[in-house]
């Protein structure tokens, strides 16, 4: 999906944001102890920055720092709200999805306690804030794909039944084209694909109708390429092409390019960011690639060192790609002589995570 705010920060952008708050963390129990809400909130920050280290390369076992992080959170909510509290429930589904992971991942025991964790949540959940709370139905629908039959057909349909719910009462206090009731139309379009296959259909109609209405409105109040209007045409021709018209996805993409060279120019960073994103969505880039493509890359590549700067993330995923790309054909000579040719100054030196982290 095109996105304007995403950045994926270097190694040692994220180290530097770990260690950070493994400081505040021990100087925040120190100060107000380990159940104070500062500290906690502290510690699932931490965690999630465990996850981003370890998602853009770090070394160590990030994963067990981030379950520990997490642990010594939901233990600090338990001792403090109790363990049914919804701002207990949360980071505990986080904490249970986690392990879950690493276990599967890993062949690690204990995958029927987890399982059980998650069944403990979800009943919890729907104590506490109701039935067709999306909370309830995000944890039932983890817990489905993991539990046997008869439960996983229950468990499917209390969601499909959730969500239904959810969707007729954002249409009635929200408005039909509130992304709010967007959000939930498309999550039941996603329970009803596998086996309700004419209702979804019928239902991502109505949902591409939707987003094709708010991306037009605004389109008329902020410009066509507007951020948010970007967004909003991105999100809207990818329904197109998945449930109105397929295969029309790639010249619509085109065409909101083509809006972003002729009203910002070409040499615009979020002129670029749109490139970036039809040569990755549309284009088959890494892997699957035309020639053509591959050229227009390879032409775009100096303009993205030129006007973002070698170590810029768009510079440096688009390079990624075209290596990529050229391992894909087995040119692996190519791809390295890619890399020496558009040098970033993150090449030189990306400090690693491992073995002196303590978590605090």
């Amino acid at each position: 999906m095109l996105d304007f705010d995403r950045r994926v920060p270097a190694v040692p952008e994220a180290l530097a944001a770990v260690r950070e708050l493994e400081e505040t963390v021990a100087a925040r129990e120190r100060q107000f102890g380990p159940d104070d809400p500062r500290t906690v909130g502290s510690r699932l920050r931490l965690a999630e920055a465990y996850e981003e280290l370890d998602d853009v390369g770090g070394e160590g076992d990030l994963d067990v720092l981030a379950e520990a992080a997490l642990a010594g959170a939901v233990d600090s909510r338990i001792r403090t709200l109790g363990a049914e509290h919804p701002d207990t429930l949360s980071p505990r589904y986080d904490l249970a999805v986690l392990r879950l992971r690493r276990a599967v991942q890993d062949g690690l025991a204990g995958q029927d306690d987890i399982i059980a964790e998650f069944r403990s949540i979800a009943e919890a959940a729907a104590r506490e804030l109701g039935s067709a709370h999306p909370m309830t139905l995000a944890v039932r629908s983890r817990l489905a794909a993991h539990c046997p039959e008869p439960e996983r057909s229950d468990l499917r349909a209390r969601v499909t039944r959730g969500w239904e719910e959810v969707l007729a009462e954002r249409e009635q206090h929200l408005g039909p084209d509130d992304p709010r009731t967007l959000d939930a139309m498309q999550r039941l379009v996603a329970q009803y694909r596998d086996e309700r296959g004419a209702d979804a259909r019928r239902l991502a109609q109505r949902l591409t109708a939707g987003w094709g209405r708010v991306a037009a409105a605004a389109a008329r109040d902020l410009g066509p390429v507007h951020p948010r209007t970007a967004m909003l045409r991105d999100r809207h021709l990818r329904l197109v092409d998945a449930w109105v018209a397929p295969g029309t996805g790639a010249r619509l993409f085109e065409e909101l390019a083509a809006d972003h060279v002729r009203l910002l120019g070409p040499d615009h960073p979020r002129t670029l960011r749109v490139q970036l994103e039809l040569l990755r969505s549309w284009k088959g880039l890494p892997g699957f690639a035309t020639a053509e493509t591959v050229a227009s890359a390879e032409r775009l590549l100096d303009r993205f060192r030129d006007v973002l700067g070698p170590d810029h993330d768009d510079f440096r995923m688009l390079r990624h790609h075209l290596m990529s790309q050229r391992l894909s054909e087995g040119r692996v000579d190519a791809a390295f002589a890619l890399k020496r040719r558009y040098p970033s100054p993150s090449d030189e030196e990306e400090p690693r995570a491992g073995g002196h982290h303590g978590v605090v």
